[in-house]
């Protein structure tokens, strides 16, 4: 009897949680922050908060496909489900269908991978980080392309004294390969704009042994202190970054030679760790926003003075890729990534590179570059 009621009172315990789950990620939040809320609110007395981190990622990701009206029958649907079902919207897979293997992309988003990399603004003892790692019961595997790139094989990374201290930098593969296609070198001058939240502008720092000149523009004047902030806990020096507030849709700088624009996207690309994101992708609008916004800051920059820039969006759609490089097809110059080309539907599909999560357990990116002239 006591036995039952315990089975009761668990179950009604994790329909409670992941109701409060899917109450803050329909409200719009980032599904580590409306967990954390949920977690706040709705203790799990039975339950490991680490399969329920898992759960709820599931219940997310499978959100379109369930019938109920209310959160509470959605979720109860979902856990009466033995088997799982990721539905997409519909003009998703109309977009997607031709261009990518639908079924592989689908399971990809259940998977989380993270990667990291020793902080060597910090540190030039690599050996010693990976084996304190170890030692925390940490597993990881050197990246075959980013020698300096590691990706999680067994453990959290954030739990450990390492990390807390910055000692190590988790950002994903895609993102470091934005980095490479830019390819800083010591002496360089380099602008990048919308520049939060500061990993790009510290790698760049990394690779050129801190001989480099950084021009961090950002629009938001918060976010733009936070990064600040960061890079100095990174170990950059200040004298190397020059921080500009700027709406980089009307680009003023002009003191590089090369340019970084990761622009601001629909992150789309990044599914598989925020599963939340689908849900603000249920019509085009977010995309189509995005695209619109994206187009103004590429022209802006195609209007300034460099001699090589790199475009980059963390999604997988054309329309925030392909669509708006076509018109500078003439003036795209192949990366040396070892990522996947483009959608070939487009004439610039072979020039520019891709990274796919069911191919390179990484975000979903894509990344030009662009050939620039500084005498204009």
């Amino acid at each position: 009897m006591n036995s039952g009621k315990s089975l009761e009172k668990k179950s009604r315990e994790i329909k409670d949680f992941l109701s409060a789950l899917l109450f803050y990620v329909e409200k719009g939040y980032p599904y580590p922050v409306s967990f954390k809320r949920a977690k706040d609110i709705k203790k799990l007395k039975y339950n490991d908060y680490e399969k329920a981190y898992e759960i709820g990622r599931a219940l997310v990701l499978s959100y379109f496909s369930l019938e109920g009206r209310s959160r509470r029958k959605k979720v109860e649907e979902f856990l009466f489900r033995k088997e799982l079902s990721i539905v997409l919207p519909d003009w998703m897979n109309r977009s997607l269908e031709k261009r990518i293997p639908l079924e592989k992309y689908k399971e990809s988003l259940l998977k989380r991978n993270v990667w990291f990399r020793v902080n060597r603004s910090k540190t030039q003892n690599e050996e010693k980080i990976i084996r304190s790692l170890e030692l925390s019961d940490i597993e990881a595997e050197q990246d075959k392309e980013f020698t300096f790139l590691f990706k999680v094989r067994k453990g959290d990374l954030t739990r450990t004294k390492l990390f807390q201290e910055h000692l190590i930098i988790i950002q994903d593969k895609a993102s470091v390969a934005v980095v490479e296609a830019l390819e800083p070198s010591p002496g360089d001058r380099i602008v990048e704009l919308a520049s939060a939240p500061g990993l790009k502008a510290e790698l760049m720092y990394e690779l050129t042994e801190g001989k480099v000149e950084l021009f961090l523009a950002e629009v938001d004047i918060q976010r733009m202190e936070k990064e600040r902030k960061l890079l100095k806990e990174l170990g950059v020096k200040e004298e190397k970054t020059h921080f500009v507030s700027q709406d980089s849709t009307f680009n003023t700088l002009s003191r590089g030679n090369k340019v970084l624009l990761d622009a601001p996207c629909s992150s789309s690309g990044t599914i598989s760790s925020d599963p939340s994101v689908l849900l603000s992708l249920r019509d085009y609008t977010r995309v189509g926003e995005y695209a619109r916004l994206q187009s103004k800051m590429l022209n802006s920059l195609m209007e300034s003075n460099f001699e090589y820039a790199v475009f980059s969006t963390c999604s997988i759609f054309p329309e925030e890729g392909e669509v708006l490089l076509e018109p500078y097809n003439d003036l795209i110059v192949k990366t040396r990534l070892h990522g996947s080309r483009g959608y070939t539907d487009f004439q610039v599909g072979d020039k520019i590179t891709r990274y796919f999560s069911w191919i390179h357990d990484s975000q979903d990116f894509v990344i030009a570059g662009l050939r620039g002239d500084l005498k204009r």
